[in-house]
């Protein structure tokens, strides 16, 4: 478990400060108290990508073993070789918006490995009692953008060498992660996470399910802290905020999202 209060290649002080400012962030509000977040969430590692790397990688996100397991089974069949798969997972920590509508069990019905606060109430939500969705209960209806979860999960950054091999790793790691295609990995969510680096926008009108985003990251020790921003950043860059994420030595960079996931963080906001 990567606990965001101790990632030691950040000073505590200044990791205080970002805590504060990426969670005012996340719940930021109209001055009639309507919600009004400007990110959908963050995540932090406890290892880094090295700089070099970072413009030329495909990154997925995920949680559960029996998914990594299928994923590195099937990468193997692009005859990339098992060791070099594994040394590109790092573990995640994340906090962010909940939407009622996510799983929070695996296929044999176990809770994933999150906690949940309701901030109406302050309340951490037991969810053992759900074994659904959250959505499918009446308490949670209009629940979404006050639900923020704590979870714990993992990462994969697989690098790309061609336009090719991009284009046959996004459309394998698409079609698996998605909970609707046929035979999609085990635990696969609805809406899968998948980033590509800045050299990957020169043959973005060849991946119609990416669309341009931007990646705010900070860089400590041998620590990250990051998130991803689409139709908030305008604002975000008119924002005191802003200039306190750049002060305290986050740097924004282009990136491809797929559109699924894009739709997700901007239907917070």
């Amino acid at each position: 478990m990567i606990s965001l209060h101790n990632l030691e290649g950040i000073p505590a002080s200044k990791r205080s400060a970002i805590i504060q400012c990426l969670d005012s962030l996340l719940m930021s509000r109209e001055k009639d108290d309507r919600l009004a977040p400007l990110i959908s969430g963050y995540n932090w590692y406890s290892t880094v990508i090295p700089e070099a790397d970072r413009a030329i990688i495909l990154s997925h996100l995920h949680e559960t073993q029996a998914y990594q397991e299928a994923m590195i089974k099937d990468l193997e069949t692009l005859r990339y070789h098992k060791d070099d798969i594994v040394k590109r997972i790092r573990n995640k920590g994340a906090r962010h918006l909940w939407d009622p509508r996510f799983i929070h069990r695996d296929e044999k019905g176990e809770l994933l490995h999150l906690t949940l606060e309701d901030k109406r109430s302050g309340v951490c939500i037991n969810l053992q009692p759900y074994q659904s969705p959250l959505s499918f209960y009446p308490e949670f209806v209009q629940s979404k953008g006050y639900l923020i979860a704590d979870e714990q999960g993992w990462e994969i950054n697989m690098p790309f060498h061609s336009k090719q091999e991009l284009k046959t790793l996004t459309s394998l790691v698409l079609e698996k992660s998605t909970r609707e295609h046929e035979k999609p990995w085990p635990d696969a969510y609805k809406i899968p996470v998948l980033l590509l680096g800045k050299s990957a926008l020169d043959c973005a009108k060849e991946l119609p399910d990416f669309e341009c985003a931007s990646k705010i990251s900070m860089y400590g020790g041998n620590n990250e802290i990051s998130f991803v921003i689409h139709k908030s950043l305008i604002i975000l860059k008119a924002s005191e905020h802003y200039k306190e994420l750049m002060d305290l030595g986050f740097s924004e960079e282009p990136c491809l999202a797929n559109k699924s996931f894009v739709w997700s963080i901007d239907s917070f906001i």
